[in-house]
């Protein structure tokens, strides 16, 4: 069975000089079409000297997925979802060639290093509400139904 969040990687297109490395990301390829434009992204900025843990949630929105990029330091992605959505797991974004792609239904968190920049792109506008903290159920039992 094929996992429905899955991790995958980015093309440097331009090797590292003195402006720096040009990367690019085919989002459009790499969640088979549902992307389309990208009609939200943003960034969240860990300008601490310490970890700082964000999301902790599943979207309702069906269809709805996002691209996650680390930038700069380090990712921590937990995952939780049913077997048949491809089950739990913690995945490291430590590169800024490799992505991590989540699809709707599918509860994660993560964990951003001190100094470190998460890039997420979204498939959909943000809405009131849409965002979820608890889930029915998960592979690794973490979540028991509501």
């Amino acid at each position: 069975m094929e996992k429905e969040w899955k991790v995958t990687t980015v093309k440097e297109v331009r090797k590292k000089g003195k402006i720096g490395t040009l990367f690019e990301a085919d989002i459009e390829e790499v969640t088979k079409g549902l992307f389309g434009c990208a009609p939200r992204v943003y960034w969240i900025n860990n300008g601490t000297p310490v970890k700082s843990y964000r999301g902790g949630h599943h979207h309702l929105i069906d269809g709805k997925q996002e691209f996650l990029l680390c930038l700069s330091g380090e990712v921590k992605v937990e995952i939780h979802a049913t077997e048949e959505r491809g089950g739990c797991g913690r995945i490291i974004l430590d590169s800024p060639v490799k992505a991590l792609v989540i699809p709707s239904m599918v509860w994660h968190g993560v964990e951003i290093s001190p100094h470190g920049i998460l890039l997420a792109i979204a498939s959909t506008k943000y809405k009131e509400g849409e965002s979820i903290e608890k889930l029915k159920e998960c592979s690794c039992g973490r979540f028991s139904p509501v």
